[in-house]
């Protein structure tokens, strides 16, 4: 397109193309042409174009296919319209931006024209026109490409245009079918409110209905709504079975595919392996040895005799070539040039250069010319035998005669043709020709290089089968063959095998050569004449080799299947119990012949309860009724019957349960063939399961006890709907007995209960006599029966019930407390008899203040016919007498009365408590208690407590005094011992303690007096079990006796009836305790009678509960040590050393049966004792190890109490131990104050001092001595293993006066000014003693010391820039910056720091002091000299001065160098010390240090500088 032909023809004057012919513009145009594309390009891409074009034809044909969809999926049209706006807003924007680039090219063009007119005058304009040529060619393809956009942007306009159309036909259409939709929806709400309203008047009628009958209605519709969904579950559950078998059937095909394919994969491997061991394995290659030996040697063999003495030559055992093979001397045996004719075939002797005599003599036969060998003969190309000269000589005949003479030779006969005669070479020759040709008939078919194998027809079907045949009858079936080779192939029929010979035949066409993938048919007809299966093949023989097609000739026969063998009758739940289960078992005949089949029982039942399950059976065995077969629970509708061929039967099987569980039985089948009763059938076994399930209503118990009057029989709803109970009685028991409901819903997973009572009544036992099941005993029990809806079987159970008294006796019927202390609780016991044969609860209720009755507070249940002791307890408030009784109330409404008699005083003395009960403790061990004793009188009260021999206790103080009013606090201390028993105290001691009241709690305990002949018994029991030794001790308490007047003693009748003596007050007091269970015994107290009165000792009782056990833990150990008279074990550590350790061992064993936690009680911070291990459980009967740390941080005694316990016991253990101080002393003592300075010395020699070590205390200790760093990063080489300073002997032990002598050695590796280490002296129980050293270390002779050296870098092999400065011995750093870094070189100047000590002030003067070395190796040494260079005007004038400037020094010696700061009188105007501030003075020396062993590297010595400071302030 030429831009002419788009604008006027007045803008332009002279065309496009006619102005790019001029040359001197074509260059330049050029480069235009070339840039102006990539300018478009980039404004605006093409494939931004072209894929918004593809992308908007993609969205409208997107459109076009959803808008004839239906229903129009609306979001997605919605989507795919805004795509479209999108993308052809985006067209528009792109024809824009066209538009604009055309309006540039236009404005371009015109000042190409403006500069072409101009461009004869101006080179410069030419090649400005140039240049807006090209950019012209690139505006007219971007012209172009707008003009395309255009167009573009019509078709979208016109889609578009359309589409919107299209949208508005579908809007219009999609509102008539949504007011269809709407229609149709109001139609169908119509009729659905219609039949709802219908449904509705019907369920009202069904109801009124229902009601009307008295059923209810509720229950009916509940149980047509379970029987619907009951239905959908069902067919719910099919379609879920069937699913599963689908998914089941295909897993087990694709099973058994991957299982095929595996069996194929092993296959091909076991046949790749089993080839690969023929053809490579090592039989494989020990026969091609054998062979390849065997083809070589002469005599065919493949190893020689070993054993023979004479020298094999290799060419006399094996065929090679010698010299002479090939040079026609005819010397070569004939197996060695057969070997080469076989190797070399097509290879024939040269006539040329055998010799003449034996070149051939006849052209036609040229194997004859052969030379003649003893053995062997050789071969021709064929491979067929040629004659020797032996058989050449033998043909020419007697006399030489030529062949052509001899008439037999020639062969002629009269009237026939010519027929040589063959010797037997030639029919040698001709047989092996024919075995070839035999052997030759199938050849090998390679197409493009590509062999085939296989078979190359493939029948079709693959197999002939003639199934269910009858003798006489011809059966015919027509195959086809496909030549399945890679190219053209011909078969022919062999002939058949004996088998089918006479029975087959085949009719076909010949067809010869057949191409590949074409066919042909082959029609076989069979006619049997044995009822007989054949099994054989037709054989074909086919260019690539011979095939056969298998031919299968089947009689007729019976195969049956009996399925499932396994046959669950009734859902998988169970058929519940009552009613009916079916299921179905079939029998498959797919065989032609028609079977008779005969089912019996088979196998034993197999039980399905477990054994000692007390299931019967209704009919116990199989019992055949009418064509049924009766397995007990089981029933098969169909005994025998008929099976045809090619069909099935189904044989259906009923379980109607009569027991809960699973009952299973086997049933045999009998096959008989009717047609041919030859054929024998296996009969078949199938085993019938049914599950009885429980009903769904039951009763959790069968038999309601009646143990009072009311009574529940509650049944339960296991099923999936609510069903009605109806509860019946006997009718004789309505008057007695009464049941609330009597009808009842029992919902689903929920309980109904009907309440029975009974109404007891005189007469029950006549009028239900007929129910009576033990007349003696009184025991009754009739039936009850609920009859549930919907369930056949009913509910039964039975009611018992026994009928007795409700009497309860109490003995003695009357109480007398006697005499009671105010505070103190007097009991009686009381025998109490229940003479029912129920057991009767019973309570004493609101019974007067102070009286209690153990056990059970009052209440309490007696057992049918038992009898019981309550002690009845009464502790009064107030003094006087008490005359009261208590009541006893049954449930029965039954009430007895008990009179009770008291008499109440007030002690003197009185007691905090008088009951304690002591934790059990264990032998040894020590339990403590305290009771205050209170003086209730203003007179002095004397008390003594008397102890029972052999309690174990200790009052303390058990006898005193207690002034009036007043109060004494008394302690109980109880510590078991092994081998005590209480004893029974003397009743001739007038004063004694009343005997203990012991009662054995365990396998062994202390008895009281009432027990003491079966002590011996208890104890000789205790020895072979677990030992334990309960008591309960009343401790008397006996005051001072008070007179008064004498009685006569009378006899009073007790309330038992029994005739006493008048007793003292303390006749019966015991503890305050209300679990006192006995009376105390009545004991006659001793009266002094002291002229007309009578002494009479008031008492009171202290009650204790005491229980000793056998320790769980025992020690052992050294130094443990038992402490009676404290109850604690003891370990003494002795004397030890400060902060010396000594550890003890005890061991810890356990003697309970089972495992024992262990816990040791923390001790005391300060560390002193410790336990050094963890404490441990302990097995039965295990042992565990306990250490134990004494190290004593002070002189002084420890002592410390460590207790270890168990859950019941524990182990106080006392730790003891006195700790002492050790003395040392140091030689020479002013090390440790101003430490050890080791010299200075040349690197790699060593300095060395001696210490000396004294242990001036009373005691051995052992010491220990340790070199430690100071600063390891101050260390010139790190890296170094050698210690710089070392000490020997490091460690050891002195005895009281001895000394020790410790060598410290300096052996320096690098030169460094600052060696230093720390010396640390170490005794246990003595602080610690430190002290520093240090040292010097150089690589030359000659050395200053004092001023400061810088540090040199951790790692030597890298020099620093800039080393930081470290202050020295004898001066202190000055507060100024280090000086500038110093350049490294082979011999750099010593940069040397010197600062002055301490600041001066103005007029003030300070000088430091250097010393100049000079060192005395073990090689020798020489004299030093150092020479300091003129003082510059600016050091003098700063105010430093040197005492010499030259010092010579003689080997092995030092002197000083002494350097003084003078401060001027007034510091100068404008400085900082002017202005009260602090100032640094600086000023540097430099000399130079000669001499010396080994001397500096150069010859002109060391140059030393020496940079100097010092602080000038105002003060």
């Amino acid at each position: 397109m030429v831009v002419d032909q788009v604008w006027d023809d007045d803008t332009f004057e002279e065309p496009l193309e006619a102005r790019k012919q001029r040359k001197p513009l074509t260059s330049h145009a050029a480069v235009v042409k070339s840039a102006a594309p990539a300018q478009a390009s980039s404004a605006i891409p093409v494939s931004s174009k072209v894929s918004s074009t593809a992308e908007l034809a993609k969205l409208q044909q997107e459109q076009l296919q959803l808008q004839a969809q239906r229903p129009i999926p609306v979001e997605r049209l919605q989507l795919v319209q805004k795509s479209s706006t999108d993308c052809s807003a985006a067209l528009a924007n792109q024809l824009e931006l066209l538009a604009n680039i055309q309006q540039s090219i236009r404005h371009a063009e015109l000042a190409v024209r403006q500069a072409e007119n101009g461009v004869l005058d101006a080179a410069p304009a030419q090649l400005e026109l140039q240049g807006l040529t090209g950019r012209l060619a690139a505006q007219q393809q971007q012209l172009a490409a707008t003009r395309q956009a255009q167009e573009m942007q019509e078709a979208v306009s016109l889609v578009q245009a359309q589409q919107r159309e299209r949208q508005q036909r579908a809007a219009v259409d999609l509102k008539h079918r949504i007011d269809e939709a709407q229609a149709g929806l109001a139609d169908k709400a119509e009729v659905h409110q219609t039949r709802a309203q219908q449904q509705a008047d019907m369920h009202a009628r069904e109801f009124n209905a229902l009601l009307e009958s008295g059923q209810n209605p509720y229950a009916v519709f509940r149980q047509q709504a379970e029987s619907v969904k009951i239905a959908q579950q069902q067919q719910h559950h099919a379609a879920k079975v069937k699913a599963k078998e689908a998914v089941i059937t295909s897993q087990l095909q694709a099973e058994e595919q991957a299982h095929q394919r595996a069996v194929a994969a092993r296959k091909a491997v076991q046949q790749v392996e089993a080839q690969f061991a023929k053809e490579m394995g090592a039989e494989a290659r020990e026969k091609r040895i054998d062979r390849f030996m065997r083809s070589h040697t002469v005599s065919h063999q493949s190893i020689l005799d070993p054993t023979g003495s004479l020298l094999v030559y290799p060419s006399q055992a094996t065929l090679v070539k010698d010299w002479s093979f090939g040079m026609g001397t005819g010397t070569a045996s004939a197996e060695l040039i057969a070997k080469y004719q076989q190797l070399n075939p097509d290879v024939e002797p040269n006539q040329i250069l055998l010799p003449r005599r034996l070149r051939q003599l006849d052209p036609v036969a040229p194997a004859a010319a052969l030379p003649h060998t003893s053995q062997g003969t050789a071969s021709t190309p064929g491979g067929a035998p040629v004659a020797s000269q032996e058989r050449l000589a033998s043909s020419q005949g007697p006399a030489g005669a030529s062949p052509a003479q001899d008439p037999d030779a020639l062969g002629q006969e009269a009237g026939g043709l010519y027929q040589p005669k063959l010797s037997k070479h030639e029919k040698q020759l001709m047989q092996q020709a024919h075995e070839r040709h035999k052997a030759n008939i199938t050849t090998k078919q390679v197409v493009m290089g590509r062999e085939f194998e296989g078979e190359a027809f493939k029948p079709t079907p693959a197999v002939v089968v003639f199934k269910d045949f009858e003798v006489g009858q011809t059966y015919r079936q027509v195959i086809t063959l496909t030549n399945t080779s890679l190219a053209r192939n011909a078969f022919k029929v062999l002939d058949l095998p004996a088998d089918i010979c006479d029975t087959v035949e085949l009719q076909y066409r010949p067809p010869g050569h057949i191409s590949a993938g074409l066919t042909c048919q082959i029609t076989i007809m069979f006619t049997p004449k044995v009822n007989e299966d054949i099994q054989s093949s037709i054989p074909l023989l086919s260019e690539t080799g011979p095939i056969g097609i298998p031919v299968s000739c089947l009689i007729k026969r019976a195969v049956l299947t009996v399925m499932p063998q396994e046959l669950l009758v009734g859902p998988s739940g169970g058929v519940v119990l009552g009613e009916h289960g079916q299921a179905a078992f079939t029998i498959l005949n797919e065989g032609a012949l028609q079977v008779q089949f005969e089912i019996s029982s088979g196998g034993q039942k197999v039980p399905a309860l477990p054994a000692g399950s007390s299931r019967k059976r209704a009919n116990d065995g199989a019992s055949e009724q009418n064509e049924q077969l009766q397995l007990g629970s089981l029933v098969v509708n169909s005994k025998q019957g008929m099976v045809q061929g090619y069909s099935s039967t189904q044989i259906k099987v009923v379980f109607t349960p009569a027991v809960q569980g699973p009952v299973r039985e086997q049933i045999s089948i009998a096959f008989r063939a009717l047609t041919d009763k030859k054929v024998a059938l296996a009969p078949a076994v199938v085993t019938l399961t049914g599950i009885g399930k429980a009903v769904p209503v039951y009763t959790d118990s069968e038999l309601i006890d009646f143990k009072v009057y009311r009574h529940a029989m509650r049944i339960h709803n296991r099923g999936s709907s609510a069903m009605k109970a109806t509860l019946s009685l006997p009718p004789s028991v309505h008057p007695f007995l009464q049941a609330q409901p009597t009808t009842g819903f029992c919902q689903t997973g929920d309980s109904f209960e009907f309440a029975l009572r009974l109404c007891g009544h005189a007469s029950i036992w006549e009028s239900c006599s007929k129910f009576q099941v033990d007349k003696e005993a009184g025991i009754l029990q009739f039936p009850v029966k609920v009859t549930v809806a919907g369930q056949v079987l009913p509910v039964l159970a039975s009611i018992r019930l026994q009928l007795t008294s409700t009497r309860i006796s109490f003995h003695p019927s009357r109480l007398d407390f006697g005499e009671c202390n105010l505070g103190e609780k007097t009991g009686v016991t009381v025998q109490v008899t229940n003479h029912s044969t129920l057991p009767q609860k019973y309570g004493f209720g609101r019974l007067p203040k102070g009286v209690s009755i153990s056990p059970g507070d009052g209440y309490g249940m007696l057992l049918p016919l038992e009898t019981i002791s309550l002690t009845f307890s009464f502790m009064p408030s107030l003094t006087g007498p008490y005359n009261f009784q208590l009541e006893c109330q049954t449930p029965l409404n039954t009430k007895f009365s008990l009179p009770c008699t008291a008499m109440a005083r007030l002690p003197m003395i009185t007691l905090s408590h008088n009951r304690i009960q002591l934790p059990a403790t264990a032998i040894q061990d020590i339990c403590t208690a305290s009771v205050i004793l209170r003086n209730t009188t203003p007179d002095p009260q004397t008390f003594e407590f008397i102890v029972p021999q052999g309690s174990d206790m200790t009052l303390s103080p058990h006898v005193d005094t207690i002034q009036g009013g007043g109060s004494l606090r008394v302690m109980l201390r109880y510590c078991p011992q092994p081998s005590t028993a209480p004893a029974v105290p003397a009743e001739s001691d007038l004063l004694s303690a009343t005997a203990p009241d012991a009662t054995p709690e365990g396998t062994a305990g202390s008895t009281g007096a009432g027990a003491a002949n079966a002590a011996d018994t208890d104890e000789a029991e205790a020895q072979q079990e677990a030992w334990s030794r309960c008591c309960h001790w009343h401790i008397p308490c006996y005051l001072k006796p008070r007179l008064a007047p004498p009685q006569p003693p009378s006899p009073v009748t007790s309330a038992q009836g029994v005739s006493r003596q008048p007793q003292s007050p303390s006749r019966q007091n015991t503890s305050t305790s209300s679990q006192s269970q006995q009376q105390q015994p009545q004991q006659l107290l001793p009266a002094d009678i002291l002229g007309n009165q009578v002494a009479v000792p008031h008492v009171i009782h202290l009650d204790v509960s005491t229980c000793a056990v056998l320790p769980d833990l025992a020690l052992e150990g050294e130094g443990a040590s038992w402490q009676p008279d404290r109850g604690l074990w003891e370990v003494d550590f002795g004397s030890s050393a400060v902060g010396q350790r000594v550890v003890k061992q005890l061991r810890v064993t356990s003697s309970s049966p089972s495992h024992l936690p262990l816990f040791a009680d923390l001790l005391s911070p300060q560390r002193t004792f410790t336990v050094m291990n963890a404490v441990r459980p302990l097995a039965p009967q295990g042992q565990s190890i306990l250490l134990l740390d004494f190290t004593p941080q002070e002189c002084q005694a420890f002592e410390e109490v460590l207790t270890v316990r168990c859950p019941k016991f524990r182990l106080r253990i006392k730790l003891k131990g006195e700790g002492i101080s050790p003395a040392f002393k140091v030689t020479p003592e002013d090390v440790t104050a101003k430490g050890m300075d080791m010299g200075d010395v040349l690197k790699g020699e060593a300095a060395e001092k001696v210490i000396t070590i004294t242990n001036t205390g009373t005691f051995t200790s052992s010491y220990r001595a340790v070199v430690l760093p100071v600063d390891s990063s101050a260390h010139p080489a790190p890296f170094t293993k050698q210690a710089s300073f070392t000490c020997a002997p490091q460690e050891g032990t002195l005895a009281p006066g001895a000394s020790q002598k410790i060598t410290v050695n300096f052996v320096p590796e690098v030169a460094f000014p600052y060696y230093a280490a720390k010396f640390q002296l170490m005794v246990p129980g003595m602080q610690e003693s430190n002290w520093t050293m240090q040292g010097r270390a150089w690589d030359e002779g000659g050395v200053i010391v004092g001023p400061e050296y810088r540090t040199p870098l951790a790692n030597p092999f890298r020099p620093p820039a800039l080393l930081p400065a470290i202050a020295s011995k004898g001066a202190q750093p000055a507060t100024a910056a280090a000086p500038p870094p110093i350049a490294v070189d082979a011999n750099p100047d010593l940069q040397l720091s010197v600062a002055m000590p301490r600041s001066v002030s103005p007029g003030e003067s300070v000088s430091v002091t250097l010393e100049v070395v000079s060192l005395k190796s073990k090689a020798g040494g020489s004299p030093v000299e150092f020479t300091l260079e003129p003082i510059p005007d600016s050091v003098s004038a700063a105010g430093f001065k040197v005492d010499s400037l030259k010092l010579a020094v003689p080997a092995g010696e030092r002197k000083p160098l002494t350097i003084t700061f003078s401060a001027p009188q007034q510091p100068k105007p404008g400085s900082p010390a002017a202005l009260g501030l602090s100032e640094e003075v600086t000023g540097t020396l430099t000399g130079t240090l000669k001499g010396g062993v080994p001397p500096p590297k150069t010859a002109a010595g060391r140059r030393i500088v020496l940079n100097l400071s010092c602080q000038l302030c105002k003060h």
